[in-house]
Formats: C-alpha cells, structure tokens, sequence
C-alpha cells in the first residue's frame, strides 16, 4: 500500500486496526532519484480488555456509599473507575458521574461521601488498564435509606475429644468499614487467636495470627470467617446489615466450594436445603459442627442431613459452574 504525497515527518494513522500491521519503508525522492529507508515493522495487537473486578459491593452507611471490590488475579488490571446514576424509576437523569481512577485511588474500597441521602442511586465499577477501559460492570443497587444497625451473639466453643481445638465458624452479614481487618475483629471479640478466611481461589484457608501483622486482611459483607479459641466464650458483633450482597461462586480444577453468610432479611432461606435450592448449579450445602470441630453437608435435592438455618449463619457451598450470587 502506498501513501504518496506525505510530506510530513510523522505519519499518524486514525483507528488504527490489525490490518495496518506491517513493514513501512519511507521513500525520498527528488530530481535525482529515490532513497527508500530500511524498512519499520509495526505490530498491531488487537485491544484486549481489562478483566472485571471480583465480588463488586455498595452499600449505603453513615458516611455515604461504601464500595468494595477485590482485584481480579490477573495482573491486566492498573485502576478501577466508577459511575454512578440514579435509576429511570427514581427519576433519573440521563447523566452520569464518573469519578476517575485519580478520584477513587489505588485500594480495594471507596466512599462516596458526594451521594444524597434518601436518594436511589446504581453504581458499576469499571476496571482501567493502559490499553482502555473494560465493561461497564455489573450494576450494585444502592436504596436512599442507611441500613439499620443489626447485633449477632454467638457461643463460640472448644470441641471435646483428643483434639480439642476451639475452631468456629461466624458469619458476617455487615457492611464492615474500610479499617476493619482480621486484627481488629479478633482484637474486638477478645479471646481468639486465629482469624481465617477461605480463599476460593486456591481453595484453601488463609489464617491471621491475631497480635501480628502476617496475613492480615480486610473484612468483607458476607464473607463468613472462621475464628480459633482456647476457652468457651460468648461474643456479640454489630454493624449495619448488609441489604444486598453479591457473591462471586467459582469453580477450579480442584474443589469448587465458596462461603456464603446468610443475609439477616432472608429469613425464607431457613434449610440447607432452601439455600442450595436458591443457588443455581448448588449441589451441597455444608456447616461446621463447632462442638464436634467437623463439617455437616446437605446434598441438594435429597433429604440427607438438612439442617436449619438461621439469618447470619456462615455457610459452605459448592457449585458445578461459576455464577454471580446476589441476596
């Protein structure tokens, strides 16, 4: 392809596509004859989207709008952006307000101290790399009220038997704010040595030992953890309850088991079995028997070892395909 007449000394090429990859020579020519260049080879690589943030949040607190998210694996992602509208049936106008990856930093959370109480609002998160922006991202409701502030009590107990290990399993049906990490939830509870979270990615437990600074981690709404103890106690833990949250179940080539709290609204999901049923490609459901430090699974549509469960419970499940959960 030959592009006569350029007389400039830089070509720029608008939307640029792959088929303009290939090897460009710059010819000079005068009265006494034409020089060509040694030829510049340009590879056009088509654009490849940042992947979505995982398990995306928003709830409306005290403060404004608390968002969270987790970063995905993949290391395509550099920043995230996030928009913000108020939904047609509240009224809303056609605009949007964006803030900027400079607006919203480099964290896993943000607050939207600019949102107006008693007002709808509908936010996505958008992941930003060098190469452009990703999808729009899943919507996260957000209703005009502050969510009430909610209690939970727990017996936290030592099992019996040769091992006698204090492992219990808590729910957490809370917007936690952006300070509140295993340490200072173990701090909070008094007693516990150990606070642990599952990660599904590797399908394995990730433990912080409380009084250090070794895998300490951020709470989150809904993610259940588990907490170790050496002597019986009662403990009680409150916050503003969580009114929507969004799980993101996955599969591995290994296990594919993911921890849900239940919500303190969803009063409906009462069984094992009413959970797994309202999980689609749910084929267990299992909790951890505190007193004789073991799980107890539920396989779904039978009615072996259905057990009952109440607002807040910490649950395992296991699905057969990855699925955005939203109670």
């Amino acid at each position: 392809m030959e592009l006569p007449g350029e007389s400039a000394s830089i070509l720029r090429i608008a939307e640029l596509t792959p088929e303009h990859g290939g090897n460009y020579v710059v010819v000079v020519e005068n009265s006494a004859g034409r020089t060509s260049s040694h030829p510049a080879t340009v590879t056009v690589k088509p654009f490849e989207p940042p992947p979505d943030v995982r398990n995306p949040a928003a709830t409306r607190t005290a403060a404004g709008v608390e968002l969270t998210w987790n970063w995905p694996a993949s290391e395509k992602v550099d920043a995230v952006e996030i928009v913000r509208s108020i939904p047609a049936s509240s009224g809303g106008p056609d605009s949007e307000t964006v803030f900027s990856p400079d607006d919203v930093g480099f964290e896993s959370s943000f607050t939207d101290s600019t949102a107006s109480p008693d007002v709808d609002y509908v936010y996505r998160i958008r992941a930003v790399n060098g190469a452009g922006r990703g999808s729009i991202g899943q919507a996260l409701p957000v209703s005009g009220k502050t969510p009430s502030q909610e209690q939970l009590t727990k017996d936290l107990v030592v099992g019996s038997g040769a091992t006698s290990t204090g492992l219990n399993f808590l729910g957490y049906p809370f917007i936690p704010s952006p300070q509140l990490t295993a340490e200072s939830f173990g701090l909070a509870l008094g007693g516990v040595d150990t606070v642990s979270r599952w990660d599904p990615a590797r399908q394995r437990f990730l433990g912080h030992p409380v009084g250090t600074t070794l895998f300490d981690f951020g709470m989150q709404a809904g993610i259940p953890v588990f907490v170790n103890v050496s002597t019986p106690r009662t403990v009680t833990f409150e916050g503003p309850a969580a009114e929507v949250v969004t799980f993101e179940l996955i599969t591995t080539d290994k296990t594919n088991l993911n921890v849900v709290t239940v919500p303190l609204h969803r009063r409906d999901l009462n069984s094992a079995e009413a959970v797994g049923s309202s999980i689609p490609g749910c084929d267990t459901v299992s909790r951890w028997d505190a007193s004789r430090q073991r799980y107890l699974g539920h396989p779904v549509g039978t009615v072996l070892f259905d057990f009952s469960v109440e607002p807040g419970d910490p649950l395992f499940v296991n699905v057969s395909s990855p699925i955005t959960l939203t109670w």
